[in-house]
């Protein structure tokens, strides 16, 4: 219970950390992203429809992704912020994965007849490009993503690209 949320079942914060310390001693030959994500319009659906219905969404949300996942850990980091790690090759796999969760995310949900649509902003940084420890990587995705949060939402940035 101590490496995963409640709520959804997924991977916590303490899980991913401990994922990316590990791929950073033992193999740190190649690169890995980090994926931050913060739901867009999530609280309102919290405060119009309720927690029970923003906690169904979310649980909704935790299946739709690991299901469409083959490779990689996604955690649920808190509240509505999700986390991606991924081991990849090339910036064009940045960038269909990160197509890739918008186009999961604003799939609309369906819960008790009503339909709810959010979007996702996200941050990615790699390592060890724009970070040499685990640290550095989720606080270099997390700026890079309140970037996005800045300039219009459902969208993503690459660290380099924003700073």
């Amino acid at each position: 219970m101590a490496y995963h949320d409640l709520l959804t079942g997924l991977p916590n914060r303490f899980l991913l950390q401990e994922y990316l310390e590990e791929i950073i001693y033992y193999d740190d030959s190649k690169k890995v992203a980090v994926f931050f994500m913060d739901l867009d319009g999530f609280k309102l659906v919290n405060d119009t429809a309720g927690h029970k219905v923003g906690d169904f969404l979310l649980k909704s949300l935790g299946k739709r992704v690991e299901k469409t996942l083959k490779e990689g850990l996604f955690a649920r980091i808190g509240g509505d912020e999700f986390a991606y790690a991924h081991r990849i090759s090339s910036n064009n796999e940045i960038k269909e994965i990160a197509n890739k969760f918008i186009q999961i995310i604003n799939e609309p949900f369906i819960i008790d007849t009503n339909c709810y649509q959010i979007g996702v902003s996200i941050g990615i940084s790699i390592y060890p490009d724009h970070g040499k420890d685990r640290k550095t990587i989720l606080h270099n995705a997390d700026m890079a993503m309140y970037e996005v949060k800045k300039k219009g939402k459902n969208d993503f940035k690459i660290y380099n690209e924003v700073f």
